[in-house]
């Protein structure tokens, strides 16, 4: 359902967007798949050498940050590294996937790409949603001190700076769903025509319009 605002005698969609710094919304989503996999991936390796650093206690990310007085907490930090371990990684695979059927559109056509942006946008809200409780468990230990070590800065304005451009990434993501999916509405594709069907006859609070398929015989 998108929001709506009246703008003289029209009724526009704030979001989904219609395009994003100029830019059309499969290209702005092609960029921000490409920028979520590489975050991703970087943040799958912190992952990675934080676990290093519980296996091998002689190591230390950053020497000037010891990491050995997290022991009497292992449990809660090394649950963290493991869920993020594979949050990062499914997200990573995820974008990959959206990135090569968003350059490949010989193999991969909108009714391929559709499923895929949807899972993509599905996985993104559940990683905000995991990466927003682990890291406000991991940052909320270390207090104060977050802002002394180097480290530790560097870390933290990562993950605020990721956290906020996921967000955006996620809205431009759905945007780009919404246009596909409105896209195989005008060509007939079963699956949204039925998805348009059920909205058609659910009673709607925002908007009252009935959307039917503009091909259909009256």
């Amino acid at each position: 359902m998108v929001w709506l605002i009246k703008r003289r005698d029209e009724v526009r969609p704030i979001c989904p967007l219609r395009g994003c710094f100029c830019l059309d919304n499969r290209m702005g989503c092609f960029i921000c798949t490409i920028f979520t996999a590489l975050t991703a991936f970087l943040s799958w390796i912190f992952v990675v050498l934080d676990l290093i650093s519980w296996g091998v206690p002689e190591f230390q990310v950053d020497h000037r940050f010891p990491t050995y007085w997290r022991i009497r907490f292992w449990k809660g930090f090394v649950l963290c590294d493991i869920v993020m371990f594979f949050a990062n990684l499914i997200l990573l695979i995820m974008s990959v996937i959206v990135i090569v059927a968003i350059v490949w559109p010989a193999r991969y056509r909108l009714y391929h790409l559709k499923p895929y942006l949807r899972a993509w946008c599905i996985i993104m809200v559940l990683y905000l949603i995991t990466n927003l409780g682990v890291g406000v468990y991991t940052y909320s230990w270390y207090g104060l001190s977050a802002w002394r070590a180097p480290y530790l800065i560097f870390s933290e304005m990562y993950y605020i700076i990721c956290y906020v451009l996921h967000v955006w990434f996620l809205v431009i993501g759905f945007s780009y769903y919404s246009e596909v999916r409105m896209t195989l509405f005008g060509e007939g594709d079963p699956e949204v025509l039925q998805e348009v069907g059920f909205l058609s006859t659910t009673p709607s609070a925002i908007s009252p319009h009935i959307y039917t398929n503009p091909n259909a015989p009256h």
